[in-house]
């Protein structure tokens, strides 16, 4: 009788356990990698928004707006990009960003809004006071569908050394649910008082 040198049912289990094991201590890694990864580049896309505006409002004296959501023929709505009609904007001499933002920027989350005003209480240096105030002219950037693991991500990004709560304290502001009916984040970018 011959004996064929084949793995039994254990060894074949036992296999596949170590596999599954060692995928589900992977996962997490890989994933957080990843998230790590888009934090950083939206926060490049923030800069890169913020050099922007500040460079309209030299320009211009006004705060530009600029909405990803928004049909690319309104102007209004694309200040960094969009070439305006004559003498609409006084002074405007961009585009300052190369193309209008669309969703897909967004990298986390759905929407991207950058405001000509700031719209949320920001403390910048963590020590508990506002240092720009809500609805001063200004730009502050709203993304929208960012969950609270997002937010820290992207929060981490760009100021992790400010002390305090990260979700109230800093250039990004972590407003959840409680405002709007969805999650989201503020990001301070240029301007204020």
């Amino acid at each position: 009788m011959k004996l064929s040198k084949s793995f039994t049912l254990i060894e074949l289990i036992l296999v596949v356990a170590i596999i599954a094991i060692l995928a589900g201590v992977m996962v997490p890694f890989i994933l957080s990698a990843r998230q790590k990864a888009r934090a950083a580049k939206l926060a490049q896309l923030f800069d890169t928004i913020a050099n922007a505006c500040r460079l309209h409002y030299s320009d211009t004296g006004r705060y530009a707006s600029e909405f990803s959501n928004a049909p690319i023929a309104n102007w209004n709505m694309h200040n960094l990009s969009v070439i305006p009609p004559a003498n609409a904007i006084p002074g405007w001499d961009g585009p300052y960003i190369d193309r209008p933002l669309t969703n897909k920027d967004a990298y986390i989350g759905d929407m991207l809004f950058v405001s000509s005003q700031i719209l949320w209480d920001f403390d910048l240096d963590g020590d508990g006071s506002v240092d720009k105030n809500q609805f001063t002219a200004g730009n502050s950037l709203d993304l929208w569908w960012v969950n609270e693991a997002q937010a820290k991500a992207i929060n981490d990004a760009i100021d992790m050394s400010v002390p305090g709560d990260w979700r109230v304290t800093g250039k990004v502001v972590f407003y959840g649910a409680l405002a709007f009916p969805v999650d989201g984040i503020a990001v301070y970018l240029t301007g204020g008082s």
